[in-house]
């Protein structure tokens, strides 16, 4: 008889203690790269709870807006103060000026927004964790235990994915010092329209060493839907000085700006080289210090020979003048690799 008592006395005490659970739990959150997404925090409470204090731990990357933090319908007059601890640690303190409790005994309380970093992988998981937790009740103790942290699992997303095509050059050759018109399209074969345009960076190939030069690069403001493509051109100056001559291609990048939130797995379409090519002349430039001097004068003139084309090799020129004995020069010079110019005296 004794013993039944103290057993009935231990199943009141143990019904007693999980009745009284008040405790914190972090939803799972799923959600993919470049994705705004939420951190739900539930309450789960059979005490009166007032308000709370915790922090937040979230892994590398994860931009957390903090102070868009809401309470949601469960809240009477409470208000929540939120604080950036460092890149990973976030406090949050919320009281009710009147001591009020909290609505109901289940379900959300709490809403973080969060976006997902695009370097984030689709299957990888990532820890959330509740550290230094309190649920204070009405009379200013911590009523709290048994709180839970929570997953954030990174999921397939909708992203855009733009494709650049159909790159045609529109001059017959191409002179230094002239201009290039080039043509080409921009598609987004992607799940997800892309918002807030993007950055194109034209440049020269050399079909003979692949070395580039990039010509300039001009941008694109408007949205681009899934499925929808939009042409695209611009007219650069071509510089005197390139470094590469012979036969040429134009290759154009596309740089999406932060809000497109296109993939980075995504972006090896982005760069594409157009299927015709044109010859970039190659051409000589002398220029002399001075444009004049006496007859019979023994004044050095500083002459400089640049060239417009390729560098890749020491290029030897010879020097000749229509008149024979009147300027003394050398017979030659060389503008040595990796060089535009030389200078030689007259």
């Amino acid at each position: 008889m004794k013993l039944k008592s103290f057993l009935v006395l231990i199943s009141l005490f143990c019904v007693s203690f999980i009745c009284a659970q008040n405790s914190l739990k972090i939803a799972e959150v799923k959600a993919g790269p470049g994705e705004k997404s939420k951190i739900s925090i539930d309450l789960g409470n059979t005490g009166e709870v007032v308000g709370f204090q915790f922090t937040l731990t979230v892994p590398d990357g994860l931009v957390i807006k903090e102070k868009e933090v809401i309470l949601t319908d469960r809240k009477g007059d409470h208000v929540v103060y939120p604080r950036k601890i460092s890149s990973k640690q976030y406090l949050f303190i919320c009281f009710s000026v009147t001591n009020e409790a909290f609505k109901g005994n289940s379900g959300s309380l709490i809403e973080i927004p969060a976006e997902i970093p695009l370097s984030y992988q689709s299957g990888q998981t990532y820890d959330l964790k509740l550290s230094g937790v309190i649920l204070s009740s009405k009379e200013g103790t911590d009523i709290g235990s048994g709180h839970q942290d929570g997953v954030l699992t990174i999921i397939d997303a909708l992203t855009p994915d733009l494709k650049v095509s159909g790159i045609t050059i529109n001059n017959s050759e191409i002179s230094p010092g002239g201009v290039l018109s080039v043509s080409w399209g921009v598609e987004n074969i992607g799940e997800q329209s892309a918002t807030g345009g993007w950055t194109e960076q034209i440049s020269l190939v050399s079909q003979k060493t692949g070395e580039k030069y990039l010509l300039g690069s001009t941008s694109y403001s408007n949205d681009l839907e899934k499925n929808r493509t939009v042409s695209r051109s611009g007219t650069f100056n071509v510089p005197k000085i390139l470094g590469i001559d012979g036969n040429v291609k134009v290759e154009v990048n596309v740089v999406p700006n932060p809000s497109v939130k296109e993939l980075e797995s995504a972006k090896d379409n982005n760069k594409g080289v157009s299927s015709n090519m044109v010859l970039l002349q190659k051409l000589l430039y002398l220029t002399l210090d001075k444009k004049e001097i006496e007859e019979n004068s023994t004044e050095v003139i500083r002459a400089t020979l640049t060239q417009s084309g390729d560098r890749s090799a020491n290029q030897v020129f010879p020097i000749g003048a229509s008149l024979a004995g009147q300027l003394d020069f050398p017979t030659s010079v060389t503008i040595s690799k990796n060089q535009s110019s030389v200078v030689f005296y007259i």
